[in-house]
């Protein structure tokens, strides 16, 4: 294992914080005191950075527990360029561990766990009722064994952790838990005296091994403790039916209803008070990994009786004031004798009174750092590293991929297939689509369901999660948002996604919380339909859960860095389809302009891709208006399904008179046809209604074509675009549009098209230079090309 006794950053699983079970309760306190302790620590290099690692699907943590840390992310593995780092889990059995598995398995982390106890394999009929918790706590237990080093809070469950698991041994210390400093002594405190204490506090709680019954029992059945006036009350998280019953067995075994009393819910002021003012704390329970209220008593002067059970041996140690928890006859004459004999009472007290020393969050905190550093491993030498999961196998590297796939109509889906297509020279390539249909490629290790991806036992070196903007990608989002990993995104905004697949309710939800005020459906309606007045990208929960997350813009990159606080990797927008530079000649033009029935010397403008809103097909109708209103005998092609405007643009073609002179398609466009639209037009036109860094896929493949295209500046220089691409201002104007198009027929004789220029932009976006950008934000490094060459691609 490759650790470090000083880490550049600490990694900490927080789900436990994020569980409203956990959070405020013992787990919490615990948690919030040792992270604590590790920012006070003096590290003699600077303190590290601490990264919790949280749950998209849990609440948020809480802002108390937010300020502990330095970042919060869906890491689901180390980020190898942050450094040595070691990782924390703060409770190892209530949260799936699979969930950061790849934290546990690796090598280079020093892994470290708080442990608290193993009771429900003590009281499985309790805690492991059915067979799906049972099988949950088991795995769970055998990850334990993943951790390098175990914070035990007692010398009890640092037992059972060793008997339990068979962990070596001095993998194990003992930190303890730290009573909370707003129950501690402070000066000018004075002790109540015996004769003003008349009641009994029991520690208590919902969970039934806490055994208040025994504690009741005792004083209902002591005529000594009625005739002395000492009431009993319990504190706990009690519901009203579990009062009840407690009342009802209180009131059979001979208590009276007005001794009994109960508290829920107290302020550490209120508790502490509780604390100072019994004359003895009952601490019943049938089993503690620890037992705080019993060092909460000593820090309030009050003296402890305990059950014989866990480890309350090591807190309340004399076993003549101990009793086992269905001693009801014992614990009757240990109460009896502290009411009736001062002396007694102050001797135990006194006994008892600096047991608290020992369990400031200061002591705990100390032990705990001491015994982390006393395990940490002498660092190994770079030639002896395990390194990364593909090195250790001795093997290429496991890639799982999550994309639509051709023939699904999506352009991610093409996109995928080509520019993805060098990685199986270089990894094992595992491939979970959407696409029902999907065509398998020789050359991947294996092509499934999204579904089965969480499921993989296969231990991937990087996932990626490829995302847009439509319906393709709703299993992908989901699985991405749980499960984290790195993400190509490939849209500049996801509110189509969110309003139009999610739904107004959620799409309203993360615009408000996007927004940081509340955004109602008519705001998200207008926005939808003008997106060049969209404030926000929708894309906070996909930054959230990603890691590395990357994008093909740098104006997307800095808008996302802008809005969401984390700035994306930049991969250069590959050129993806099959080039036609070959197909150029007039031969060429002549065959594709007979195939789609274009007349020799008409002037064809085609834009291509899906037709919607955002891509101004309106205009592109009033700028063909305008071409031939001049003399222009100009067609508009719009080579790309037309589902959703089919009546508005056909009303406004029959408006116009354009009708002969406007193509479109109810239908997806095939290949052979698409290219010979590629071949046979005159200038392509990719038009943008948005500024937010969109790129377009269609323009791509008009550049890869040397096809002479206008596109609006926006949109040309997210695509670093070259100059056989026409600027139009974003403000989108049809008079403008029809002026770029007269200045391209006008400078060069038609069908001559910028090869030269088009080659050379081209070497600078190959699918193989895109795959080493890529494999590079995931921290693999292969050189593709070599690899290419070597399997006979190159």
């Amino acid at each position: 294992m490759m650790a470090s006794r000083q880490p550049q950053i600490l990694y900490v699983d927080a789900r436990a914080l994020q569980d409203d079970n956990y959070r405020f309760r013992g787990v919490g306190q615990h948690s919030a005191a040792i992270l604590q302790a590790i920012r006070r620590f003096p590290w003699p290099e600077g303190r590290p950075r601490i990264v919790a690692v949280v749950d998209p699907f849990l609440a948020p943590l809480a802002p108390v527990h937010d300020l502990l840390f330095d970042e919060a992310t869906n890491l689901k593995r180390a980020r190898k360029a942050d450094g040595p780092g070691w990782f924390i889990s703060l409770s190892p059995m209530t949260h799936d561990p699979m969930k950061v598995s790849g934290f546990l398995l690796d090598p280079d982390l020093y892994r470290i766990c708080l442990f608290y106890d193993l009771i429900p394999l003590d009281f499985p009929e309790r805690y492991l009722m059915n067979p799906g918790a049972r099988s949950d706590y088991l795995v769970a237990l055998a990850w334990l064994r993943r951790f390098d080093a175990f914070a035990s809070i007692s010398e009890f469950s640092a037992q059972a952790v060793i008997a339990r698991t068979g962990v070596d041994p001095a993998r194990v210390f003992v930190s303890n838990v730290a009573v909370r400093s707003e129950l501690l002594p402070r000066q000018g405190d004075s002790d109540i005296p015996h004769d003003r204490r008349r009641h009994i506090v029991v520690a208590g709680g919902g969970d039934p091994r806490k055994n208040p019954e025994c504690a009741l029992a005792a004083h209902a059945a002591s005529a000594v403790l009625r005739r002395q006036g000492v009431s009993i009350s319990v504190f706990g998280a009690y519901p009203e039916p579990m009062r009840d019953e407690l009342r009802t067995r209180y009131r059979q075994a001979g208590g009276r209803p007005q001794d009994l009393t109960f508290h829920a819910h107290l302020s550490d002021e209120a508790l502490r008070a509780l604390y100072q003012s019994s004359l003895v704390t009952i601490v019943p329970s049938r089993a503690e990994g620890f037992s705080i209220p019993i060092v909460e008593s000593s820090a309030a002067s009050t003296p402890v009786l305990a059950s014989d059970v866990g480890a309350h041996p090591e807190l309340a140690r004399d076993p003549a004031w101990r009793f086992g928890p269905d001693d009801v006859d014992a614990l009757r004459g240990q109460l009896e004798r502290l009411v009736e004999d001062p002396a007694a009472w102050d001797g135990l007290r006194r006994a008892q009174a600096d047991l608290w020393q020992g369990y400031t969050v200061e002591a705990v905190g100390q032990r705990f750092m001491e015994g982390v550093l006393a395990r940490v491993p002498e660092p190994v030498t770079t030639a002896t590293r395990p390194g990364s999961p593909a090195i250790q196998r001795g093997a290429r590297p496991r890639i799982a991929v999550l994309s639509p796939l051709p023939p699904a109509q999506s352009g991610v889906a093409d996109y995928t297939a080509m520019t993805l297509a060098p990685l199986k020279a270089v990894a094992e390539l595992h491939v979970f689509t959407p696409t029902a249909d999907a065509r398998w490629e020789e050359g991947w290790a294996s092509l499934q369901p999204v579904a089965a991806a969480e499921f993989s036992a296969i231990r991937f070196d990087a996932t990626i999660s490829v995302v847009g903007n439509s319906d393709h990608h709703v299993e992908i989002v989901d699985y991405l948002l749980e499960n984290g990993g790195g993400c190509i995104a490939h849209d500049a905004r996801m509110i189509n996604f969110y309003y139009l697949l999610r739904g107004v309710p959620q799409a309203m939800q993360l615009a408000s919380d996007e927004m940081g005020r509340p955004v109602d459906q008519g705001e998200l309606t207008r926005w939808l339909h003008n997106q060049r007045e969209l404030p926000t990208l929708f894309l906070s929960e996909v930054a959230r859960a990603s890691e590395p997350l990357m994008v093909h813009s740098p104006t997307t990159a800095n808008e996302i860095a802008r809005l969401y606080g984390k700035t994306p990797r930049l991969l250069p927008f590959a050129q993806y389809r099959r080039s036609l530079l070959n197909r150029l000649k007039r031969a060429d033009r002549d065959r594709a302009r007979k195939a789609l029935g274009i007349p020799a010397d008409r002037v064809v403008l085609v834009t291509f891709g899906l037709v919607s809103e955002d891509k101004a097909p309106l205009e592109l109708i009033w700028a063909l208006n305008m071409l031939r209103s001049w003399g222009v005998d100009a067609e508009l092609v719009f080579c790309g399904r037309n589902q959703h405007m089919k009546a508005q643009l056909g009303a406004l073609a029959n408006q116009l008179g354009l009708v002969p002179f406007v193509r479109t398609f109810d239908t997806a466009i095939d290949d052979a046809t698409y290219d010979n639209y590629l071949v046979a037009a005159d200038i392509g036109v990719q038009l943008r209604t948005y500024q937010m860094g969109g790129l377009s896929g269609a323009l791509n493949d008009c550049i890869s074509a040397a096809l002479p295209s206008i596109a609006n500046a926006h949109l040309a220089e997210a695509m670093q675009a070259p100059d056989f691409v026409k600027r139009v201002p974003d403000g989108l104007s049809s008079l403008l549009i029809a002026e770029a198009a007269l200045g391209i027929l006008s400078e060069s004789e038609r069908g001559q098209r910028p090869v030269a220029e088009a080659r050379a932009f081209a070497e600078t976006r190959s699918p193989a230079g895109y795959c080493q950008a890529l494999l590079g934000h995931l921290d693999i490094d292969i050189d593709v090309k070599a690899a290419m060459v070597a399997a006979g691609q190159g």
